[in-house]
């Protein structure tokens, strides 16, 4: 009995894979000024390069020249963390990045077997964007102002088979357009816009049209002045405006 434990025992061990035995490891070979490394529009993004599920295709290499395994870090010049993140035969899996004063830049994780996330903030803490990816494709994005007042939503439904909905905000937290679906089945969407004061610049319908993979104004639209005054009612046919009355 005691010698088919010690069996078991021993298998377990040795299934487990050699990475796991690693503590993280720190690759002492370079260290990083932030102005380098940090775009003003992409953030540190040096490393997407390494991420599978993002579309990377480049693998990391350990200082003895093997696939990097398990938790590696980077650092700063200042000695402060700037990376950290989880590898799989030299690409990454989970990892996080951070700014020069230690706030966090972004984070990525998996969801589940199809889904994962890309968290973004700013260097005050605020959220930049929250996006979860369905195997590549955008499915929920949300952005944020520096203030953390939202910047623009969408969703799309399960699989990224159709748009839900798509917002976007003013700085001051007012709705700037809201599109929202109307008909699943025709695509077809009612679509608002408003003034920075928050009354209705103009309403009506969106279709999307496959074969352009664009949503186009179709039907009655309602156009308004900043008092929420109706000033003019259009007609569309594909986008062009084929009547106006103005009121």
């Amino acid at each position: 009995m005691i010698l088919r434990i010690s069996i078991l025992f021993l298998a377990l061990f040795i299934s487990v894979p050699s990475f796991a035995q690693f503590g993280k490891q720190k690759d002492t070979r370079k260290y990083y000024e932030f102005a380098a490394i940090y775009d003003s529009a992409s953030g540190i993004d040096i490393y997407e390069k390494l991420n599978r599920l993002m579309g990377g295709d480049s693998v990391r290499y350990n200082p003895k020249g093997y696939a990097s395994q398990g938790w590696w870090e980077d650092y700063y010049k200042n000695g402060t963390l700037m990376h950290s993140g989880y590898y799989q035969d030299g690409m990454l899996t989970t990892y996080k990045n951070y700014y020069e004063n230690g706030q966090m830049e972004r984070e990525f994780k998996s969801l589940d077997y199809f889904r994962y996330q890309m968290i973004l903030y700013y260097d005050n803490g605020q959220i930049r964007s929250n996006i979860t990816y369905y195997q590549g494709a955008e499915m929920i994005t949300m952005e944020y102002y520096s203030n953390g007042k939202p910047e623009f939503m969408e969703e799309f439904a399960d699989k990224c088979d159709y748009l839900k909905f798509r917002q976007f905000y003013y700085e001051n937290g007012n709705l700037q357009s809201d599109m929202q679906l109307l008909d699943k089945k025709k695509k077809r969407y009612s679509h608002k816009e408003y003034f920075e004061n928050g009354k209705m610049q103009t309403e009506g319908t969106m279709q999307y049209y496959e074969e352009l993979d664009n949503f186009l104004k179709e039907g009655k639209w309602n156009v308004y002045d900043e008092t929420g005054k109706l000033i003019a009612v259009q007609e569309y046919v594909r986008g062009q405006m084929v009547e106006e009355k103005k009121m």
